[in-house]
């Protein structure tokens, strides 16, 4: 009787240890699962979770929100800038939009868990000339093409012959996200009926003076004024002032010259109009008779200067 109670308490022991040991297991799965199911939605999506305010997120559910940028993935919310367009996309016929003033994504969820892409489309930052200093703030960390062309100068009576046209000047760089550029473009030269030595008769961002004695030339001439160049630094400032501090300028275009020797630069090269060309790295320029008052690629530039930076990837 005794071992008959003996084995049939041992087969009731067996029984809940065994039942627990499945229990063990199932939790142990479930966990596993879980971390694999997450590690796959992070692979999936570079997901930010919690961070933006209007994305709430229920409990026992998961809701992921991917952030691209001309439909490339980042892991960082861009920063306020000129956007060309915001795009915002759901499933589960979720409607979500991106509000501009909080900088937050507000949803109107129909079912969760759900997950939402928002694209924000930054092809490019246009500089014309203001007379004064324009800023570019990176939204996000990435590779950008730095454009510039500098400012025709003006004409002076046919004994001098037209001014010369505006250099260009290109190359790319990586910039971090919040990394601010200072742009500065060139004022086109103009016209005096006479010589003068004035600042006043200077155009902006260096264009030279009509230097000489007050008063007529010798044959009534009318003299033209040089043309402004356009430039792109880490530093504030007329490009006359960064005689002493070379390593903020990034990139400049004149008129038969330019600057691309930032070692921060690659893939630089610069267009003149009718002049000389060299196949040196940090020199490199190449001849072009294409001349244009708009801002065209590989071009010489009419009229004032102009400045362009376009985001092209973060790789």
């Amino acid at each position: 009787m005794k071992l008959e109670k003996f084995n049939k308490n041992k087969k009731q022991k067996e029984i809940i240890i065994g039942a627990i040991l499945i229990l063990i297991g199932v939790i142990g799965g479930i966990g596993l699962y879980r971390s694999f199911a997450m590690y796959e939605e992070k692979q999936t999506f570079d997901v930010l979770k919690g961070t933006v305010p209007d994305f709430r997120i229920g409990k026992g559910d998961v809701n992921f929100i991917a952030l691209t940028v001309n439909g490339k993935k980042t892991s960082k919310v861009p920063l306020k800038v000129d956007y060309t367009d915001i795009k915002v996309d759901c499933d589960n016929d979720t409607t979500g939009e991106w509000d501009t003033e909080r900088w937050v994504l507000v949803t109107d969820i129909k079912e969760i868990p759900t997950s939402c892409t928002v694209d924000f489309i930054f092809e490019e930052q246009i500089f014309d000339y203001i007379g004064d200093e324009q800023t570019f703030t990176a939204p996000i960390n990435g590779r950008y093409k730095l454009e510039v062309w500098g400012a025709e100068g003006g004409t002076a009576q046919v004994t001098y012959g037209k001014g010369g046209y505006g250099g260009y000047a290109t190359g790319e760089i990586f910039l971090e996200q919040g990394e601010i550029l200072y742009i500065y473009v060139g004022q086109q030269g103009f016209t005096l009926s006479k010589v003068v030595s004035s600042p006043s008769a200077q155009t902006y961002n260096g264009g030279g003076s009509a230097f000489g004695s007050d008063g007529l030339g010798v044959y009534g001439e009318s003299y033209g004024t040089g043309g402004g160049a356009t430039h792109i630094a880490t530093e504030s400032g007329l490009l006359s002032t960064l005689e002493n501090n070379v390593d903020a300028l990034l990139i400049a275009a004149g008129g038969g010259s330019g600057y691309i020797g930032n070692k921060r630069l690659y893939n630089k090269e610069m267009y003149c109009y009718n002049c000389e060309t060299s196949i040196e790295t940090d020199i490199k320029t190449s001849t072009t008779e294409s001349v244009s008052s708009n801002p065209v690629s590989q071009s010489a530039k009419q009229g004032n200067g102009y400045a362009k930076i376009t985001y092209l990837g973060s790789n």
